[in-house]
């Protein structure tokens, strides 16, 4: 990766750089670029604000049935998480998935991992238990327009502009602005109120499968980029890619909405 990079090319492996995918060299290169160039600065900026949001968008209430749990702190983080997957894949059958995985896991005096609970619900919810067939190219800029929900209210996938051509080849055609001028969006800011954390949230549930899951896993449960990965039978490089495509699309829906 040139260290002479453009913003399109920074921002495209923010997230890349974030989850440790980058060679090391890569990283020098995108970190030698956020330091020059204000904009990519404020975008990255940005990005984490958002992230940071998602700390307050409701968590469901576990509903495991019959079912005995432990009933620790780390059982409930795990039971949490592990229904609001459920709840995301197939919401008419979320209860019993949910209780149908740990019922199999406890029978099986295996420790309660989301990571191996995760991969089994969805294994479930796809039947068959074949994998997510989405490649790298499903997450790149030309599929963007594919990847929300179509019965979603908005249609528009949100990411920068870019110029393809001229004296200005790769450079933002908008540059960010600063949201609320020094004021950073951190989960106590004034500029946060409950209709924009139900927009951030509903912009979540209308992305497609398997982004807004591993958007939630990763940003809100802590899974890895590694683990999201493996739950859905997918690559590093491609749950990334996915990745990106939530933060940068939640980013554009903060934007829109201040």
């Amino acid at each position: 990766m040139s260290r002479n990079m453009k913003c399109a090319q920074c921002v495209d492996h923010l997230t890349h750089r974030q989850t440790g995918l980058l060679a090391d060299s890569d990283g020098a290169a995108i970190d030698e670029h956020l330091e020059q160039c204000v904009d990519c600065r404020r975008f990255n900026g940005q990005l984490v604000e958002t992230d940071s949001l998602l700390e307050l968008l409701p968590r469901p209430t576990p509903r495991t049935g019959k079912v005995a749990v432990p009933s620790d702190a780390e059982a409930e983080a795990v039971l949490v998480a592990l229904q609001q997957v459920a709840d995301s894949l197939d919401r008419s059958r979320a209860d019993d998935l949910v209780q149908d995985v740990l019922a199999e896991a406890l029978a099986s005096g295996d420790k309660l991992d989301l990571n191996a609970l995760t991969q089994s619900l969805i294994d479930r919810v796809l039947a068959d238990g074949s994998p997510v067939s989405r490649g790298i190219d499903d997450f790149s800029t030309a599929d963007r327009s594919q990847q929300l929900d179509p019965d979603a209210d908005t249609s528009k996938l949100f990411y920068p502009e870019f110029y393809v051509e001229g004296p200005d080849l790769g450079g933002f055609v908008d540059a960010p602005n600063q949201w609320g001028g020094d004021v950073r969006l951190t989960p106590e800011a004034d500029l946060i109120t409950g209709d924009l954390v139900q927009e951030v949230d509903d912009a979540l549930a209308a992305l497609k499968l398997p982004i807004g899951q591993i958007a939630r896993l990763v940003l809100i449960d802590g899974m890895s980029i590694g683990s999201a990965a493996a739950a859905f039978r997918i690559s590093p490089h491609e749950a990334a890619y996915a990745l990106h495509t939530a933060r940068v699309h939640l980013r554009g829906v903060v934007a829109n909405s201040l």
